[in-house]
């Protein structure tokens, strides 16, 4: 059997750094260093190296002087913009990441990348395949039956690889053709002038016909020199001919310059571009100076690729951990003391050493990621820096410890109840751990668990083994229950309330939750992309973690989690659990060095239990209602679907981008301009739509189609699949490290993206519910960052209309346009609110035109006469940009910070947009503190016993809890109260509220209640 070929890949570095500069956003680090080109061509190095898996691999760059061609033309490549300084700063860059993959370079004075390309090319053995990688078309010319090249097409993703065959296919020619093809046409990328008059089309005509550009001539200079009778018989058309013979100087000098030079003395080793080895250690590093953290999984398996070639080249050797999932499974049982506990004398080994200590860090493992119905696998506990236990308890069920059984004392509630609302007591089972629904009258009996009168032998166990592995189970997990409800001993987790949700759904209640290691790198980065350990861990100790993919593997051949072999799940779990322990070590030092503890402290520590109670609560949906809105929406849907249909003439698919933008820019002809083009044609996107409303009435249908088609997919199809089997409640998800600002948002479902103004968002609300004998509350913050922004900038005016309760909106319209406020209209008060919510976004002319739907000359009006209105505000958003500039971040009244790291960027668009996020961070951001500081103030309220006394309630009467916190969305808090509580409990929480903080200007909270979210009434004194 024959060798397979080798290969040699040869990059062309200029080609993809440019490339990614222009296809790329101004991505920048924390240090405000641009690193779009960077990124690109790292990525597009990583994929090739992936799917060619080449033996040997070089780097060819330009360099800053003039070469060859610029003597042979003074003209050559002459109208070219120089291109920004910031590409060329990446360009260190791109050689360090050559560096840590150990590939040469080579660069060379007076000659092109192109030249050192084809160079190297003719140097290899011809009988070796040769791979070049570029972002242009100038190395086609180079292509033969062992050299073929990998060019990207449009942006980074869209590639093509040409060898002799394809080049035939789009261009008829062969690719030593292409030389002559240039010099009759000219490039005019390169400024080649070719032949005056003649494009694509002629020059292809007359190099199929004559093959070279020598025939051409040859053919020109005889029929020059017979008689002109004869010219009737050319070949070529007279006006052609003309040219040819006019421009003939030009086309040779533009063959000069189109040839690939393949004879540069280049002083050249091929063993020494054998690809192998590279330095791991110093490519992590580099990444993680960069940021790069998306790609470095994409590391694995290069490794392994790496290792294969040290088998043919002594003397290089692998620096680092390698990135293969196996590999990673070894390297953790080489490096790491991870030690499974699965029988009685182990177990009493672990125990003893666990209750000597005063802090750990956990992780709990579980068979699906539902912690209310969470099937536990085991739990894994480190408190010592490369050491970890994991506990194995397999398919361990809620119902092996809690059996159904009366409810607990009013004295077990108070006890369960030390600092937070009954998060942990089994909401997850209807609430009847508490001894009954809080919604009906003390003393109605708990629905039964239909999970715990099932005799089902789900896992093939035989009824003896399950009652011993119950019984086993049973007893470890109370013991550590004794552990976990120790508020003295510490715990660390990473996404705790997670793994706290897991064990209260098992009876078990977490105190002493002293640190997260997500939201502690989220207060230090709040604007990194990803928090997840894989990605912390990496950034901080530049370790490549056991990922989930290479837990259940992926496509095919992936396993769910209570398949996986046990000696993976402990090394997997444990490195969780160290990794964890290693964070916080090493995180909360940094939270004190950069001011950040109390923060971390005193504000999201405390959240995350807050919202571990509110998670597990839930909420009530009506399916019926939900039911009925589906079948009225689809009915509108496919009303707006005919309508559609009428006005372009005949049935397409309106969800096909294709088929819609044919239907608009061809066969109904909306005029397009403006309207940005994608790769594959005009986009049709909503932005793109909103600019072509009122040229066709089939503008605006679309919107509608498509406004009533997302909530319906969204909201009115998913929330019933949502709803949890167990509770017959939904169970949103709330993440506490996504927004830079500081604001919660939430998932399954997206509760922030609920319209709130229009008639469909209001009733989607109205699915959500109340349990029978309860209201729901509504308590919102009225206008709280124009509130903040009167506060911060000490404007009079907007302070003065505050404080006298005036209509902030109305006020700024009368300021504005100098009339009474009995006399503002409301188009007026439109504008104006539009105006005082555009410039807390830090919205300039533009923005405000097309926000708020007015002409730019009267936008920049409005705001040139807001800023001389409201002085304050303006030297307020002047003052906190200067701010940011100096400082590279801006912050909350709480310290809550937002780095900008393209504050000082010498790319407009960028630094405009950090501009803007200078100027609404603080007001978001401490909107957002306040509610969260207001949320643990509420929790603690409902907690105390003896403020819900205060309600008026005998607590022997109500073993219950007769208020619950269930959703935050914005800057509005909903709970959930017994009928005849509802009303002195608004009046508490709304007092709560207004006092978070003192500002100079009053807090106002609404306070509304209904049967349901989208019909409530305000509630007054």
């Amino acid at each position: 059997m024959s060798q397979p070929q080798e290969k040699l890949m040869i990059i062309d570095g200029n080609a993809l750094i440019h490339r990614s500069f222009h296809a790329l956003p101004p991505l920048t680090t924390k240090s405000g260093e641009i690193v779009n080109a960077v990124y690109g061509f790292t990525s597009v190095l990583i994929k090739a190296l992936r799917e060619f898996k080449p033996e040997y691999v070089v780097l060819t760059l330009d360099r800053k002087e003039k070469t060859f061609r610029h003597e042979q033309f003074a003209g050559y490549k002459a109208q070219r913009v120089k291109a920004p300084n910031e590409l060329y700063a990446q360009i260190p860059r791109v050689k360090e990441i050559a560096g840590g993959f150990k590939i040469p370079i080579f660069e060379l004075a007076g000659y092109e990348a192109d030249d050192l390309i084809g160079t190297l090319a003719v140097k290899v053995d011809g009988a070796m395949d040769k791979i070049i990688v570029t972002g242009d078309m100038d190395t086609l010319q180079l292509i033969n039956s062992h050299t073929k090249v990998f060019t990207l097409k449009r942006g980074l993703t869209d590639a093509m690889i040409y060898d002799e065959s394809a080049v035939r296919e789009r261009y008829g020619l062969a690719p030593e053709q292409l030389i002559d093809f240039k010099a009759l046409r000219g490039d005019p990328s390169d400024n080649i002038p070719g032949v005056k008059g003649i494009g694509e089309k002629t020059a292809l005509e007359l190099l199929k016909k004559f093959k070279t550009l020598d025939e051409v001539y040859k053919y020109v200079e005889e029929v020059r020199s017979q008689k002109s009778e004869v010219r009737s018989q050319e070949k070529i058309r007279p006006r052609i001919f003309d040219l040819l013979a006019q421009y003939k100087g030009d086309a040779f000098l533009s063959r000069q310059l189109a040839t690939i030079k393949c004879d540069v003395k280049l002083d050249f080793n091929l063993e020494q571009a054998r690809f192998g080895g590279f330095n791991r250690e110093a490519l992590a590093k580099l990444f993680n100076q960069l940021e790069f953290k998306s790609l470095l999984p994409r590391l694995n398996g290069l490794s392994e690729q790496s290792k294969k070639r040290l088998t043919k080249t002594p003397g290089f050797e692998l620096a680092g951990p390698v990135g293969g999932s196996e590999d990673k499974f070894k390297r953790n049982l080489k490096l790491f003391k991870y030690r499974l506990i699965d029988d009685e004398k182990k177990f009493s080994f672990f125990l003893a050493k666990l209750k000597k200590q005063k802090a750990f860090a956990f992780d709990t493992e579980t068979a699906n990621f539902d912690p209310i119905a969470a099937e536990l696998l085991g739990v894994s506990f480190s408190w010592r820096e490369g050491e970890a236990y994991y506990i194995n308890f397999q398919f361990f069920r809620p119902s092996l410890l809690r059996q159904p059984e009366a409810g607990p004392s009013w004295a077990e509630i108070r006890l369960r109840r030390t600092i937070f609302p009954p998060k942990f007591v089994a909401p997850a089972r209807g609430w009847s751990a508490l001894g009954g629904d809080p919604c009906l009258p003390a003393g109605t009996a708990p629905p039964v668990d239909n999970f715990q009168l099932k005799n089902v032998d789900l896992f093939n166990y035989k009824e003896k083994e399950k009652e011993n592995v119950s019984r086993v189970n049973n007893e470890w997990l109370k013991k550590l229950k004794t552990i976990f409800e120790d508020e003295k001993i510490k715990k660390y987790g990473h996404n705790i309330k997670y793994d706290i949700e897991v064990l209260a759904s098992l009876g078990v209640e977490v105190k002493g939750a002293a640190a997260d290691s997500m939201v502690a790198s989220y207060l230090l980065n709040p604007g990194a992309r990803q928090h997840n350990l894989e990605a912390v861990t990496f950034n901080e100790f530049n370790h490549l973690k056991i990922t989930k993919e290479d837990l259940l593997g992926r496509g095919r051949e992936k396993i769910a989690f209570g398949d996986v072999p046990l000696d993976k799940l402990y090394n997997y779990s444990c490195e969780d659990a160290d990794f964890t322990n290693r964070l916080v070590k090493k995180l909360m030092p940094e939270l004190t060095r950069q001011k950040l503890d109390k923060l971390f402290k005193e504000i999201e520590m405390p959240l995350v239990l807050v919202l571990a109670a509110m998670e597990m609560n839930g909420i009530k949906i009506d399916r019926d209602f939900l039911a009925g809105m589906g079948k009225e929406v689809d009915k509108k849907i496919r009303a707006l679907q005919k309508k559609i249909h009428d006005l372009a003439g005949s049935d397409f698919n309106i969800n096909s981008t294709q088929q819609l933008r044919q239907v608009l820019f061809e066969k109904l002809a909306i005029p397009a301009l403006g309207v940005a083009k994608g790769k594959t044609g005009l986009s049709t996107g909503a932005d793109e739509l909103a600019k072509l409303r009122g040229l066709h009435p089939i503008i605006g249908l679309l919107q509608d189609y498509r406004e009533l088609n997302k909530l319906s997919t969204t909201y009115i199809e998913a929330l019933p699949r949502l709803i949890n089997q167990k509770t017959g409640r939904l169970h949103t998800s709330f993440n506490q490290a996504v927004t830079a600002t500081g604001r919660l948002s939430s998932t399954e479902p997206n509760l922030q993206n609920i319209p709130v103004r229009t008639e469909l968002g209001k009733r989607i609300r109205q699915a959500f519910v109340a349990e029978p004998g309860c209201k729901l509350l509504s308590l919102d913050y009225s206008q709280i960052e124009l509130r903040l922004a009167a506060h911060m900038s000490g404007d009079k005016k907007m302070i003065r209309a505050f404080k006298r309760g005036e209509d902030i909106h109305a006020a700024t319209a009368a300021e504005i346009n100098q009339v009474a406020l009995s006399k503002v209209t409301p188009e007026m008060r439109r504008e104006a609110k539009a105006v005082n919510f555009g410039i807390l976004y830090g919205q300039g002319p533009h923005g405000l035109s097309m926000g708020a739907d007015i002409p730019y000359a009267r936008a920049k009006e409005f705001i040139d006469k807001y800023f001389v209105s409201y002085s304050g505000v303006k030297k307020f958003i002047d003052k906190t940009i200067a701010l940011a500039r100096a400082k590279g971040y801006t912050e909350t009244l709480f310290g809550r910070r937002r780095f900008l790291p393209e504050i000082n960027s010498s790319v407009l668009q960028a630094r405009k947009a950090a501009e803007r996020m200078a100027i609404n961070t603080p007001l978001q951001g401490t909107a957002a503190d306040i509610i969260k500081i207001a949320m643990i103030k509420i929790s603690r309220m409902i907690a105390n016993t003896s403020e819900v006394s205060e309600f008026g309630r005998n607590e022997r009467s109500y073993p219950t809890m007769p208020l619950r916190m269930l959703l935050q969305v914005h800057d509005e808090l909903v709970f959930e109260a017994r009928n005849d509580l509802a009303g002195a409990a608004a009046e508490k929480i709304k007092k709560i509220m207004e006092e978070v903080i003192k500002l100079k200007v009053p807090i106002v909270v609404e306070a509304k209640q209904g049967d349901n979210w989208g019909e409530m009434e305000a509630i007054t004194n």
